[in-house]
């Protein structure tokens, strides 16, 4: 038995995209929770993930706003909105699959998600698992910039010394996103990889990804880092 299934689903309000997958019937729920915010994560998770099917029913929800689940956000938006919608989800996945609870994956921002819905329903949560569990941003902001600062050739650690790390000044998504690229370039992202190149090509040559969706994807990512 393969259950391939790729739905919109009307989570309080709002439409948003769902794909569930699975090898074997009755296998346990698995709810895989993107990071970002709004770095939606379909093609990545079946191409690097795959073997998941063999044992759980996996389910890659694409948050409000984004990839293939993208529209403006209608005012502002907050976390407590994102939980609300996992709620529908996770009550809806369980009563169709006739399961009591089910596996959480937060990957990232994913992670604030899927703790704080694990903290408020644990009885619905078999088991939850933290992948680069955010734990203390501020902490975390700084140790990135730290490390921008110790690798930066002359001109970019000029640029460094103008920029707050807490990002609240009026620059700070471009302050935020010049930090994000000089630790990348300096390998301190992505295993010692300069660029982020292995996570866009499995976009680029993904069947469920059309132009438009890539589009859209890249949209939804900017709208939620601005607003959240």
């Amino acid at each position: 038995m393969d259950l391939n299934e790729q739905l919109n689903m009307n989570l309080n309000g709002v439409p948003q995209f769902v794909s569930i997958r699975a090898e074997k019937a009755e296998a346990p729920l698995l709810v895989y929770l993107h990071g970002g915010p709004g770095d939606a994560a379909l093609p990545l998770v079946k191409k690097y993930n795959k073997q998941l099917e063999q044992h759980f029913t996996v389910v890659i929800w694409e948050q409000r706003g984004a990839g293939k689940s993208y529209s403006p956000f209608d005012g502002a938006v907050t976390i407590e909105m994102f939980l609300q919608d996992l709620d529908v989800l996770v009550t809806d996945l369980l009563r169709r699959f006739k399961q009591r609870s089910l596996y959480l994956v937060g990957h990232s921002w994913g992670s604030i998600l899927g703790l704080r819905f694990t903290q408020s329903h644990p009885e619905r949560v078999r088991t939850y698992i933290g992948c680069g569990q955010v734990v203390n941003m501020k902490k975390s902001s700084r140790i990135a910039y730290d490390y921008a600062l110790a690798h930066a050739d002359r001109k970019s650690l000029e640029k460094l010394k103008t920029i707050d790390c807490s990002y609240q000044s009026e620059n700070w998504l471009n302050d935020l996103l010049f930090v994000t690229q000089q630790v990348v370039k300096h390998k301190g992202s992505l295993y010692g990889a300069k660029n982020y190149n292995r996570l866009i090509l499995p976009f680029l040559f993904s069947k469920d990804y059309t132009i438009g969706d890539l589009i859209r994807r890249q949209k939804g990512s900017l709208q939620a880092i601005q607003s959240l």
